[in-house]
């Protein structure tokens, strides 16, 4: 979708993602798909990081700082499209951006916004992002799915304490995705597993014992605070 926006439009096409690292990575893997160099025609900004230059023509943020940005430039001169990605992400920026978007369509009607994910309340945000009357079209795409099978496995120990997120449930969560894993690589040895938890201290410290504790399982961290690589790979 970016890359057809820009090719309708000489203005900047603006995507929001709701992470750091999401920002990161997807200019990262449009600038590789676009044959040029991170920061020329595809750029990114992000809290502390920017990497955008004369020639952008689209340009990854989070939704902070394009809340930011339009705090000093409410019309967003020389942007003619934004895409809010994984709109199904409800966050206080988030909704306060599409709210302050339809006000700028209002002034300008050549100005295309977007609004994608995979699990979206459409027909909902369709009349938010146009009017009840008419609301903006729905473009609906068919992906294959993949069985996927619940597990419930609760904790004995509490979740939270007065610091947050205790000890005794990270080693619960990283027993059972140790657990979970075993199984599914002895079926199937070059499956993954993907485990989510609520903050880059949780990630390190559910890594490090799943590093402790099993042998042979290859663990990855992703999280905000992640340095940038110096090469893609």
């Amino acid at each position: 979708m970016p890359p057809l926006l820009a090719s309708r439009h000489t203005g900047r096409v603006i995507v929001t993602q709701p992470r750091r690292v999401a920002a990161r990575a997807a200019a990262r893997r449009l600038a590789q798909l676009d044959g040029s160099a991170l920061g020329t025609r595809v750029g990114f900004t992000v809290r502390g990081e920017r990497s955008v230059g004369p020639q952008t023509r689209v340009e990854f943020v989070t939704a902070g700082v394009l809340l930011r940005r339009m705090l000093d430039d409410p019309g967003l001169d020389g942007v003619d499209a934004v895409i809010i990605d994984e709109g199904h992400e409800r966050a206080i920026e988030t909704d306060l951006l599409i709210g302050l978007l339809g006000e700028v369509r209002q002034l300008r009607d050549d100005l295309t916004l977007v609004a994608m994910s995979a699990t979206l309340d459409a027909d909902r945000l369709a009349t938010v992002i146009g009017t009840d009357d008419a609301p903006a079209p729905i473009v609906d795409h068919t992906v294959a799915a993949f069985p996927l099978t619940e597990r419930w496995a609760p904790s004995p120990a509490p979740r939270m304490d007065e610091r947050g997120v205790t000890w005794a449930f990270l080693d619960h969560v990283a027993r059972t995705t140790a657990s979970a894993a075993g199984e599914l690589t002895r079926s199937d040895p070059t499956a993954d597993v993907l485990v989510f938890v609520p903050g880059a201290r949780e990630v390190s410290e559910i890594a490090r014992r799943l590093r402790e504790a099993t042998d042979g399982f290859d663990v990855r961290e992703l999280h905000g605070q992640i340095p940038r690589p110096s090469r893609m790979p």
